[in-house]
This record gives structure tokens, sequence and C-alpha cells, in this order.
């Protein structure tokens, strides 16, 4: 491999394109999936890099070997690569320098893997922070930043706190880049996830809906994210997740209508574990009507039930009512029908009626000076 290093009475202070190559040789690999391949370019370079060397070259390709590890399912191999990277960055380029806001980008994703989202989550912060100091904080940079400090807070189980932020930022990303842009529709893939997980199944439906018919409409049924969508709405609940307190965030805010890639390569789709078939796609697209009606009959029948119930409930309240005044003693009063020639009707009067619910209600309670004695009845 071609390049030379330069040294002085110092140290090394300099060196030639050796490394550089190797860097964008690794990183055209990576992104074409030969992870196996690009772990050896840099495994060989990095052996090569002598003892003392820092500067921003080595800071990348510590990141990129990283990640690439990660990439191949070692993530504990990759951490001290990634921690040494961000701290390089951080000591000899400065906190705000590009490479070292990369490092601790792929640091804290490689925490994330290894089950730490708590630290995860203070790298974030600082990410947030720092991009929204440098681009503003409605820039995609920021609010990508955002967006991981939110998932890495549900991780920790911190749900309501992370469901409000992703909410909010996922209608601020849709305001700047629109409803098409694809970290929009990761967004509201995600924000179904959360939901679902934590037994908002109203809210999952919402978001799930509005990230496939985003989807479909501006990528394509045969587009991975659409693909990486459709699994995700079609896969259970995590059972094994548990919310730190009763998740809060309900339905998505009002928004107007209008891709962040992972920082470190992870195999599996949206927040789980992807399988080797894809996920068969929904035979129409959900803004073709059909979900629609389904939906319609769902709530009509819904309706029916309730309605039913509540005349169910009417008829019991009724019956015991009608069996609390039998028992009490109230017994219709016949009294002699006019014109009839002496016939009689069985008709109860008002006052009876009134005089035996009085004295049942009273017999009931008790009363406050005890129970109401009932009152003399007449013979017929």
């Amino acid at each position: 491999m071609a390049g030379s290093w330069q040294t002085s009475d110092y140290g090394v202070v300099a060196h030639g394109d050796a490394l550089a190559t190797a860097i964008e040789e690794a990183r055209r690999l990576y992104e074409s999936g030969e992870l196996a391949e690009a772990q050896a370019v840099l495994g060989e370079a990095l052996a090569g890099v002598p003892e003392g060397v820092q500067d921003a070259e080595t800071v990348a390709a510590d990141r990129l070997y990283a990640a690439v590890l990660t990439g191949l399912g070692e993530p504990q191999n990759a951490r001290p690569w990634a921690a040494r990277a961000y701290a390089t960055g951080r000591d000899v380029l400065g906190p705000a320098h590009p490479e070292t806001l990369a490092a601790a980008a792929t640091l804290a994703a490689v925490l994330r893997t290894l089950d730490h989202p708590g630290q995860a989550a203070r790298l974030y912060a600082y990410l947030a922070e720092t991009l929204a100091t440098l681009h503003g904080p409605r820039s995609r940079a920021a609010l990508a930043a955002r967006a991981d400090l939110a998932a890495a807070r549900y991780a920790d189980g911190d749900c309501d706190r992370a469901r409000a932020m992703l909410a909010e930022v996922h209608a601020l990303h849709r305001e700047q880049h629109g409803e098409a842009d694809p970290a929009a529709i990761k967004m509201a893939a995600v924000l179904g996830r959360m939901a679902r997980d934590c037994g908002d199944s109203l809210a999952a439906h919402e978001y799930f809906d509005e990230a496939r018919t985003a989807s479909y409409r501006h990528l394509g049924p045969d587009d991975p994210l659409t693909v990486a969508v459709a699994d995700l709405a079609n896969a259970p609940a995590d059972p094994d997740h548990v919310c730190a307190g009763a998740a809060s965030a309900t339905s998505p805010p009002e928004r107007s209508r209008g891709p962040q890639p992972p920082p470190a390569p992870r195999q599996r789709g949206w927040g789980q574990e992807r399988g080797t078939s894809r996920p068969p796609v929904a035979p129409y697209p959900p803004w073709s009507g059909k979900d629609a009606g389904v939906r319609r009959r769902r709530r009509r029948s819904t309706l029916r039930t309730v309605l039913l119930v509540l005349l169910a409930t009417l008829l019991a309240v009724a019956l015991g009512l009608a069996a609390v005044a039998l028992a009490r003693g109230w017994r219709p009063q016949w009294t002699p029908a006019a014109g009839t020639g002496g016939t009689t009707a069985p008709t109860a009067t008002a006052a009876g009626a009134t005089a035996a619910g009085t004295a049942g209600v009273g017999t009931a309670v008790g009363g406050v000076d005890g129970p109401v004695p009932h009152r003399a009845r007449s013979a017929p």
C-alpha cells in the first residue's frame, strides 16, 4: 500500500495517503455491504499506524472500524475502537469537529446495541445540543439527533418523555422536509411501535397508517422502507417491554401536511430483528378506501354491542326496582270502575303507590330515625 509516514524530533507529524486510501476503500465496501472485506482493509491499515498518531484520519478510521465490527455482530469488540475515536476527537480535534460528532454517534449506537441506553442517551443529548448550536434547532441533523435521543430514552424505560419528544420531532420534521421524506416515515413507524408496546393501540394504528400511506404513495410498494414499515406494522407487541410509568402520549399532535441513516450498521429492521424472508406487503394501498370500510364496520359493530349492553342494563334495573317494590309490601288497590255497574278494575291509586315506595326506601336504607313503618291499607 502506497504512502509513507514522516517524522521529526518531536514524533510523527504527518503521513501520506495510505490511511486515507484505506478509509475510502473501506467506506465503499461498507456501503455496499461487504463488511468482511472492509474489516480486512481497515485492519491492515490501522496496524501500520505508528504509536502516537492522533488526527482526523485516525479518528475516521477508528470509528469506521467500529461501525464495521458492529455490522458484523461484534459490538463488544467495536466498543473500544468507538470509544478511542470519540476520546481522540474530543481531546485533539475539539467537541464540535465533524469527526468528533460522527464518532460520538457511532459510540452511542454501539452502546445501544450493547443494551446501555442510559449512556447512549447522554451522548445523543450532547449531539442534539451541539448540532442545534451549529446548524439550528430545526436542521435535519439536529432533529435526527433528538429522534435518536428519544429512542434511547424509550429503550431505557422513560416512555412518556420519549414518545412526547419523538412526536414533537416528527411534527417539526414533517413541517421542514415534508411527509415524503424517508426520515419522517421512519419516525412515524417508530412512534407506532412505541405506542403499540406501551398498550396505546389507537395511536399505534394512526402512526402505522400514516407511515404505510406515505411509503406507498411516495416510495412505492417495492421500496425497502415500505417493506420495513409493513414488517413492523404486522409484528406483535414486544412482550419484554416495560414502561417506567404509564404511557401518557396518545394520539399524534396536530401538524401541517407538507434518511437519517443509523450511525452504525444494525443487522435488523426498524426496532426489531428482521427475518430472512420478506414479509407480505398489504394487497391494497391504505388510501384505497377498503381500510376505511373495515373501520366503519368495526365501529358499527361496537355501537351495536354498546346499545345491547345498555338495554340489558336498563331492563335489569327495572326488574330490580319492581322486585324491591313487591318485597316492601306494595299491592295494587282495587276500586270500582265508574259506570260499570259494580264491576271492579285493577287500578292502583297514586297515593298508595307513593306510600308504598316511601316505605320501601326507608326500610332499605334504615333511615336516620329508623325504618319507616308500613302505611295501613284498607280492604278492597
